[in-house]
């Protein structure tokens, strides 16, 4: 299985995560357009943190196993946050235009 199909699954494995999260989350979701930004920022900087942590760790000697761990550790639910954020996101537009 090469590079590109596994975040291919990934992105849509946390996408479909993103959604059962904010269907968890349910009212609780901020209601602010301010914090839903704010969010939005951390989403960013938690998702190029992710990538820079995951760039410090594996190296040429790191086995397959200890890199797929680090990408579900580090990578999987930085995506779920930035996915959710999205869908606030959205339903800023939504409330916006209606």
């Amino acid at each position: 299985m090469n590079g590109s199909l596994i975040g291919i699954e990934l992105g849509i494995g946390a996408a479909l995560l993103a959604v059962w999260v904010d269907a968890r989350i349910g009212e609780r979701r901020p209601s602010s357009l301010k914090m839903r930004f704010v969010h939005t920022l951390s989403a960013f900087v938690i998702v190029q943190a992710s990538s820079v942590a995951l760039a410090a760790l594996v190296h040429d000697n790191t086995t397959r196993d200890r890199a797929t761990l680090l990408v579900f550790i580090l990578v999987l639910p930085a995506l779920v946050y930035a996915f959710v954020v999205g869908l606030w996101l959205l339903r800023t537009l939504k409330e916006v235009v209606a």
